[in-house]
């Protein structure tokens, strides 16, 4: 299992990461969302805890953009705001949990050990979405083509005729 650490302080980021390694999660490090997705491009995660407040690109666009592109991660977002607005924001975003700061390290594993349960759920959605999305563009082509087809066939018919 292997769980990418988002977040800008370096002291929490720190935090987490030992306690991580102490359970024996392999474990990536981002100081921000642009970076995150940097990382998400070249190696394979599985859980992302994503700090929602950061510089350059904040957790909700970060998360929001792990979603448009299709990354098969669970996504807990890490804040210390304990505001209802935030949590919908999060939601919204694309977030699968939300845990607020200071961070609880018995609250922390309690999600990470459901998140894992939920993760092979999480991925065989995923590949039914990829599978369904390549199936329409596929219908999309093959409905193209004919009407194409019935279209040069509408002229050829009409050729004969002398009506164009």
């Amino acid at each position: 299992m292997k769980i990418m650490v988002v977040e800008d302080d370096i002291g929490s980021r720190n935090f987490i990461v030992k306690f991580l390694h102490s359970k024996g999660y392999e474990v990536i490090e981002a100081e921000n969302g642009k970076r995150a997705l940097e990382i998400l491009d070249n190696n394979k995660v599985d859980i992302v805890l994503m700090d929602i407040s950061m510089p350059i690109m904040d957790g909700l666009e970060a998360t929001k953009r792990i979603r448009d592109l299709g990354y098969p991660v669970m996504v807990i977002m890490l804040t210390a705001y304990k505001d209802l607005d935030i949590m919908r924001k999060s939601a919204l975003a694309g977030a699968d949990d939300y845990i607020t700061k200071p961070i609880d390290l018995s609250e922390l594993y309690a999600r990470i050990l459901l998140a894992e349960k939920y993760l092979p759920f999480h991925k065989f959605r995923h590949s039914l979405i990829v599978s369904l999305f390549s199936e329409k563009l596929l219908s999309q082509k093959t409905i193209e083509e004919l009407i194409n087809k019935n279209v040069n066939l509408n002229i050829e018919m009409m050729k004969p005729m002398n009506i164009l």
